[in-house]
């Protein structure tokens, strides 16, 4: 652990927190001293430079690789780096379950060292490559392919310098080596970047036949699945790729007994090879049964089968039912025009469609393959036998090696559902959740997911739609389970969108991977978006929603009910929310609106916005417009509570907090209102009342229904003076969440470290400092076991406070600058304390945007720690000392108002504000 600290060392407590955790302090001190005391008796001389506090090697005692390895990094040095390192951080060291902590600590320097490590031989390879050309990069390449097999950057790498060398043929066979073993791995095709390499290597190492025309070519499967059939000695196979698909000694026997296929010529006096062959994106559109077919198979069952199976070839882009689907109309008419028009908007040049039907006591699917510029039939297609799953398989063999490609492995089904009843009611819950039913949507993924228990996407969708409960949990496990059988693209959607809601940070890299492999998927670019919203810079978020927006908008999406492109919107919005760019936010949501301008959303969504920022008048527009569209609110009385809590609003707060007495309030509503009837109150500093309503005994109200509100009896704990009751409140809260099986352990972090968060920010402001010190390693260890951007940061508002505390300002200045990932959508009292900590050091400038920006997040979130009442009072503190005064007067306004009916508690804050009017000529507010 010193080793990989480096210079700065380690804390005595961070070493004890990892290594002894369960021990008792003074256990844990002399267990890290009698191992100092062996370390130094083995080596023979003292090594580590020790003080009470802290520990760290003595560079003139003993040097590292991992100095030498860093300090090379530094330099960019990458041939020297590339050299020092060999492989993986302690390989195969554990502490057997003795210190968890630190197995994960290991897991987490192994994972980081080796990104470090592999970027210093990729870019030891390029330096290489151009100082001596791609063939003296070979060595790199090798050991980065050997390090990882799966990736494919380094597989392309060393293919290329293979091929630089002369070596194709070693070249191809990597290639062949790394696909088999993706596929073994990953259950997955190799990527298109090194498919295409190989096969422009194939094409430039063998003759390409051309030929014109097209002669009806059969072939017939009459053996079993386990042995290839011969071929029937009156066909003759063209030398075409489409042939090749047809070969009996291609198909390994997938095709049962009785099945018969046929491919007819529906063109002719076109070249069908050349060296550029046309691969056009396809769309699947609708396969309408005709005629005496099982009604299991109508609603386009077979198109959804044959984009599954057709969707697992390796180049070949393929719009997917969902996707045509998202682009229908509410009501689609079964003419060819809805589908083609919607496969134009979805960005395809070809579409397939056709019959499927009972003929002579076979079934037979007819397709064919059209240009939508033109309406040309570029290609037929038929397949006759008894499985309808078999031939969705055959077709799709026949149009991927038709264009090209090889055909895909395995069965079409596989990877979906094979029972008709589940892609139905799947298609359906499709329409309903892109049409805002989300209730049927809920319902009807569900029945698919009956009907076909290992339905994936299904799972997804049953938990996508349905309403937080503790049941939900066990929904987004199985989710889980099942996608890792899935294709690429939908595994990571589903691992991606679970990951990131339950706060997973192994999700992040997945990003990378959605816009790598998925770039012109508005799905794929949205979810990666999401994950890094808050973790990466806008300038890495932005691009990627406005990419998926253009997309959609000119796919004519968010006309026709197209909802992603208003959550690429809202996304878009959201994002520069946590950057808090006021402009570039409001600007994005009216840009909504234009796009979607019938979409009740996106007007209800300016409302909100609008209402947060304090304009009311701007928002009772966009409410109205949100009406007119369909928009209906849960609950007008707790919208009016929210925005009175805004204004600070005593009469309107208490308008709110009065309909808690009318009779026969649903227990839900009833719950919600005094939510926020109770944050108007901590507002005004009605702290006792708020506590009795918080118990449920308000004005004589007594609702059994309904459970005590423990967080906001808490909190008015710490906002009476009570802060050590309030620390160790919050610190029993944590410790419920530590071993709690039914919690990914992302979610699991994150609840912990909230509260230990809390639980130190009370102890701060009761002056215990002892406390808040022993939780500070605690927090910044669990913290980087979350996804939620801002939980890493947490420490170091404690570490802040524990330096303001010992009169250390600028040390606390440093630590709360860096405590937050947004000043509006964080732990705004990190704000509040930061804020005060600059307007002592003479820098109230600085703090004027800090309490602004706290004043732009909502009262119910970041805001619910600190109210909008102290808020406005620190504002004004600082608006004061920057000279501002008229500003200063409206905010000191606000808070006198507000606290005019306080309890005694707030009186010597309220008659500051009334005396700092007095001296300033200011009125008071009405």
């Amino acid at each position: 652990m010193l080793a990989a600290a480096g210079p700065k060392g380690l804390r005595r407590e961070q070493i004890l927190a990892v290594l002894w955790p369960d021990s008792q302090a003074e256990r844990g001190r002399h267990a890290l001293s009698q191992t100092l005391y062996n370390l130094r008796r083995d080596l023979g001389r003292e090594v580590v430079v020790a003080t009470p506090s802290d520990l760290r090697f003595d560079p003139s005692q003993i040097q590292t690789d991992l100095d030498a390895f860093r300090t090379a990094l530094a330099a960019e040095d990458w041939t020297t780096a590339a050299e020092l390192y060999r492989g993986p951080f302690l390989p195969g060291f554990s502490l057997g379950g003795e210190a968890p902590d630190f197995d994960r600590w290991v897991d987490q320097e192994r994972v980081s060292l080796a990104r470090l490590g592999h970027k210093a031989i990729e870019m030891a390879a390029q330096r290489m490559t151009r100082d001596r050309g791609k063939a003296a990069s070979i060595p790199y390449w090798e050991r980065l392919t050997s390090a990882d097999p799966l990736s494919a950057r380094f597989c392309l790498g060393l293919m290329e310098a293979l091929t630089a060398a002369g070596d194709t043929g070693r070249a191809l066979a990597h290639a062949q080596t790394h696909a088999d073993l993706v596929r073994q791995e990953l259950q997955s095709e190799v990527d298109q970047s090194v498919a295409r390499f190989a096969e422009q290597l194939r094409r430039e190492n063998q003759s390409v036949v051309s030929q014109s025309g097209r002669t009806l070519t059969t072939v017939a499967a009459v053996a079993p699945p386990e042995k290839a059939a011969p071929l029937p000695p009156s066909v003759t196979l063209p030398a075409s790729p489409a042939a090749t698909a047809l070969s009996a000694s291609r198909w390994n026997g997938r095709l049962a007994t009785g099945v018969l296929v046929a491919i007819i010529a529906l063109f002719a006096g076109r070249a069908l090879l050349s060296r550029e062959v046309k691969r056009p994106v396809l769309a699947i559109g609708e396969i309408r049964t005709v005629a005496g077919v099982d009604s299991s198979f109508s609603d386009n069952v077979l198109g959804a089968l044959l984009a599954t199976s057709l969707g697992r070839v390796v180049g070949l882009d393929i719009i997917s039912p969902t996707r045509m689907y998202e682009l229908l109309p509410a009501n689609p008419d079964s003419s060819r025009d809805a589908w083609s028009v919607s496969a134009r908007r979805a960005g395809a040049q070809e579409i397939i469609e056709g019959e499927f039907a009972r003929v002579g006591g076979q079934l037979r699917i007819d397709l064919r393959r059209i240009d939508l510029a033109s309406g040309r039939i570029e290609r037929g297609y038929r397949a006759i036998g008894a499985d309808p799953y078999l031939l969705i398989d055959s077709v799709a063999v026949a149009v991927s090696q038709d264009l090209g490609f090889k055909a895909p492995g395995g069965r079409g089904a596989e990877l979906g559902t094979h029972s008709p009843v589940a892609i139905r009611q799947y298609q359906e819950g499709l329409q309903a959740y892109y049409h805002y039913d989300v209730d049927a949507a809920n319902r009807l993924f569900g029945t698919a997911l009956e009907a076909d228990t290992t339905f994936a996407m299904a799972a997804y969708y049953v938990w996508l739609t349905s309403p937080e409960e503790p049941g939900r949990v066990a929904q987004a496990r199985r989710a889980l389970r099942l996608a890792a059988d899935a294709p690429d693209r939908d595994r990571w959607v589903v691992q991606s969108d679970i990951g990131n809601g339950y706060h997973d940070p192994a999700v992040l890299p997945l990003a990378d991977s959605l816009v790598a492999r998925f770039p012109d998927d508005p799905t794929g670019l949205l979810q990666a978006a999401n994950l890094r919203i808050g973790h990466q810079s806008i300038d890495r978020v932005a691009p990627l929603l406005e990419r998926a927006i253009a997309i959609d908008s000119i796919a004519g999406g968010g006309r026709n009910g197209d909802c992603r492109l208003c959550r690429s919107l809202w996304a878009l919005a959201h994002a520069y929310w946590v950057v808090d760019s006021v402009q570039a936010r409001e600007r994005t949501l009216r840009r909504w609106i234009r796009l979607a301008p019938t979409d009740p959303n996106s007007w209800a969504t300016l409302m909100d916005y609008l209402r947060d920022s304090g304009r009311e008048a701007d928002a009772a527009l966009a409410r109205a417009k949100a009406t007119e569209f369909g928009w209906r609110s849960a609950d007008p009385v707790r919208d009016d509570q929210r925005v009175a809590t805004v204004l600070l609003d005593p009469v309107g707060i208490e308008k709110g907090c009065a309909t808690l007495a009318l009779p026969k309030i649903p227990s839900s509503t009833w719950t919600d209102r005094r939510w926020h009837c109770l944050i108007g109150l901590r507002a005004l500093g009605r702290y006792r009342e708020a506590l009795l309503l918080s118990q449920n005994r308000f004005r004589g109200i007594v609702r059994p229904d309904v459970g005590v509100d423990s967080l906001t009896s808490t909190l008015l704990d710490w906002a009476r003076g009570r802060s050590r009751l309030a620390a160790a409140t919050f610190g029993r809260t944590a410790a419920a969440f530590r071993n709690d099986p039914d919690l990914f352990p992302g979610r699991a972090a994150r609840s912990l470290v909230w509260n230990l968060t809390l639980a130190a920010s009370a102890s701060l402001t009761g002056g215990d400092t002892a406390s808040a010190r022993s939780l500070v390693d605690s927090i910044e260890t669990i913290g980087r076991r979350s996804g939620e951007p801002g939980d890493p940061l947490l420490h170091h508002y404690v570490r802040g406070g524990l330096a303001l505390a010992a009169g250390r300002t600028e040390e606390a200045n440093d630590q709360f600058r860096v405590a937050s990932f947004s000043w509006v959508a964080g732990y705004t009292r990190i704000n509040y304390d930061y804020a005060g900590a600059l307007i002592a050091a003479k820098r109230a400038s600085e703090a004027i945007p800090l309490l602004e920006a706290a004043l732009r997040g909502p009262v119910d979130a970041g805001n619910l720690y600190i109210t909008r009442t102290e808020l406005h009072q620190r504002l004004a503190e600082a608006l004061d000392a920057a000279g501002q005064v008229g500003a200063a007067a409206a905010s000191y306004r606000l808070v006198e108002r507000a606290w005019r009916e306080g309890d005694p508690t707030v009186r010597d804050k309220h008659e500051q504000a009334v005396r700092w009017l007095g001296q300033h000529g200011q009125p008071l507010a009405k």
